[in-house]
């Protein structure tokens, strides 16, 4: 299937490939505390061999029981990653509820601010037509006062006048009371002198 020199499938319930360079002795961290130790079997040396039976039981334990703890560790991480998707499905379920909330709470708020600017224009209009009306009130009142004051006016020109007129009726009054007394003065002294001849 793939050259042996260049993959090397190991059996964890999985098949899983390494490149060269994995495949040559080293440990480093691959996270959750799992360490990653690649023993190639080419690498080792003779006296390293099992040669016995007992040997090749005895390396197969041990490789067994490495396997055993890799498995349970892959298994403790599939655990966490679940564990996080689950939080991470219960975070977004959250949000898409809580998004209900916020359009309800956004339509809101535009709606009371349609209804402020609403109140706003309203009261501007009103504002303005008390303006106009004061202004107009104003207008009235200036109206009011010159006509009062025109008529104050007219008032005491014809008040002088009616004073002016008194002095001449009662110059004219005593002109005629003078005259009728000289007519009576005269058409009694006509009958006076005739009587007396």
């Amino acid at each position: 299937m793939f050259p042996e020199a260049d993959y090397h499938l190991v059996d964890y319930g999985f098949v899983g490939t390494l490149d060269a360079e994995a495949r040559r002795q080293r440990a480093e961290a691959v996270g959750y505390g799992i360490r990653d130790t690649w023993v190639d079997p080419r690498e080792t040396t003779e006296e390293d061999a099992p040669i016995t039976l007992e040997g090749v039981n005895t390396r197969v334990t041990e490789l067994t029981a490495v396997q055993e703890q890799d498995t349970q560790e892959i298994y403790a991480v599939i655990k966490d990653t679940q564990d996080r998707q689950t939080q991470i499905y219960q975070t977004v379920k959250t949000l898409v509820d809580d998004s209900r909330y916020h359009y309800e709470t956004a339509r809101l708020l535009d709606q009371e601010a349609l209804v402020s600017r609403e109140a706003w224009a309203h009261s501007m209009r009103f504002s303005s037509a008390v303006h106009f009306e004061l202004q107009g009130y104003r207008t009235h009142v200036w109206t009011q006062d010159h006509r009062m004051d025109v008529q104050d006016a007219l008032i005491a020109a014809l008040t002088a006048q009616v004073s002016s007129l008194q002095g001449h009726l009662g110059t004219a009054l005593g002109e005629i009371r003078a005259l009728q007394a000289r007519e009576q003065a005269r058409t009694d002294a006509p009958e006076s002198t005739g009587s007396s001849s």
